[in-house]
């Protein structure tokens, strides 16, 4: 009995697999039409893609600078956080899309995509971990968590839309951004050990 179970895993684990394929491609389907979107749409989507591909991180140096300017330790500090959330996103994104090779849709379904598609891997969307992981470092530090969440999920609704990912792949993403986001703000915001903190004894 032990030995049918396990060779029962397998087809169980593959039948799964197979079943989150076509919800994937469903979903996929039911949000990138054959036809592009209305104008408004499309507009809004290539301009939410844009700022999720990283255009709005040109507004950290001028945000630094003014920092520097008035002496506001804590808003520099959080800027820090910001570019190391940022980086460490796109380096654990770059070494996943070099692992799993996943192919986009717009190539793999021969769907088309209403904006030039990326060439690299589609799985995860960086796009949509980039937008997660500003959200999530700016969002525990400020009082626009839900604004920046909600930008975050136009961010990876936009690339859906485009036809260049799939929804696994931003969902991937988002995860994927907001975790790292948060472990990175746990390390960096935990309470400094000092002399006073811990003194010497003995």
């Amino acid at each position: 009995m032990l030995a049918d179970l396990v060779v029962a895993i397998p087809a169980w684990a593959l039948e799964a697999v197979d079943a989150l394929r076509h919800l994937d491609r469903d979903l996929y389907f039911s949000v990138h039409g054959a036809t592009p979107p209305a104008v408004p749409v499309l507009y809004a989507a290539r301009l939410l893609s844009a700022i999720g591909g990283g255009f709005a991180l040109f507004l950290l140096p001028p945000a630094w600078l003014a920092a520097r300017k008035k002496s506001e330790k804590t808003l520099e500090s959080l800027l820090y956080q910001l570019l190391l959330a940022v980086l460490v996103t796109a380096a654990v994104v770059f070494l996943m899309k070099l692992a799993v090779g996943r192919t986009r849709p717009c190539y793999a379904l021969h769907a088309g995509a209403w904006c030039t598609p990326p060439t690299d891997p589609s799985f995860p969307s960086g796009h949509a971990a980039g937008s997660m992981a500003v959200a999530v470092t700016l969002g525990r530090r400020s009082r626009v968590a839900m604004p920046l969440l909600l930008a975050a999920i136009g961010v990876a609704w936009s690339r859906v839309v485009l036809g260049v990912h799939f929804p696994s792949d931003v969902l991937a993403g988002a995860a994927l951004g907001a975790a790292l986001a948060w472990g990175i703000d746990r390390r960096w915001n935990r309470p400094r050990a000092t002399f006073r903190n811990h003194p010497f004894s003995g």
